[in-house]
Parts: structure tokens; sequence; C-alpha cells
């Protein structure tokens, strides 16, 4: 095989690895929150949040998330000490491709912290037929509306 034919056969699968492939989804992510509360007593809510995702910073700087900005909303009722309630968000890489999660919050810590799953459910571009998942934790400055959410999980591009 020649010189030429072996660039060509590297070059493709370096092409086929960074266009699928599996990645650790661990990171996390910043931004402000607004959030509009319906007290219902003093220790029960119904909290309609609006997010906006500054950037996501993954562990690992190859995976297809890492430097994504978008927005969440959703509602969440808070009946302490748990939590319960979902929500959706779209997110925008560097080249105008679409990742779009599903979010749904399950408990809350004893700091105040929202815990919870996160779902891909579709994309455009390089996100188009994307798969994946994984658990959050994100604590919310009540006082700025700084946020960071933790991320765990993976997903899996075609």
């Amino acid at each position: 095989m020649g010189k030429f034919a072996i660039a060509a056969v590297l070059a493709i699968a370096a092409a086929s690895a960074q266009a699928g492939g599996t990645f650790d989804s661990a990171g996390k992510g910043t931004g402000t929150s607004q959030n509009d509360i319906v007290p219902i007593s003093d220790t029960h809510m119904i909290m309609h949040s609006k997010t906006t995702w500054d950037a996501m910073e993954m562990t690992d700087p190859e995976h297809p998330f890492n430097g994504m900005s978008g927005a969440c909303f959703g509602a969440v009722e808070i009946m302490v000490p748990g939590a319960s309630g979902a929500g959706n968000c779209a997110f925008t890489d560097g080249d105008g491709d679409l990742s779009t999660n599903r979010w749904i919050v399950t408990g809350m810590t004893p700091e105040g912290a929202l815990t919870g799953s996160w779902t891909v459910i579709g994309g455009t571009g390089k996100f188009t037929g994307v798969t994946g998942g994984g658990s959050f934790e994100t604590l919310t400055d009540r006082d700025t509306g700084a946020f960071e959410n933790t991320l765990t999980g993976a997903v899996t591009l075609r």
C-alpha cells in the first residue's frame, strides 16, 4: 500500500472516530437562572425555572458538548426535603449544531441542590441520532441567580 493510500485510510479512520463514538459526560455547566416561585407554604413551592448556560466544561476536552451554550426551562415542585419536576434544554455548539435534552428532578440535597437525570432527545448536524444521558446536581445562588450544574453519564454519536 502506498503512502497516499495509508494517509487516506488514517484520515478516514480519524474522521470516523471524531464523527462517532461514546464520550464520558463528566463535567459542569455554569450560567444564570431566573426562577419564578409560587409559594404554597413554608416548605412547599412550585418553581418555574429558566436558565441560560454560558458554557459547558466537560472533563474530556474532545467531548462534543464541550463549550456548548443554550437555555433550559421547566417546572419543579419543591416539598422539603424533596423535589420533583422536569423540563427541556436546547444547546448549540460552535458549528451551530443543536442538541436537545430532557431533565427530570428526582430529589434535593440538604444544601438545596436539585438532583436528577438528563437524557438526550434529539439534535441536528453531528447530534443527529445522538443517544445518552446521565445524572446531574445543580445548585443556584438565590441572591445572584448564578448556578453550577455538575454532570455525569455518557453520550454516543452515530
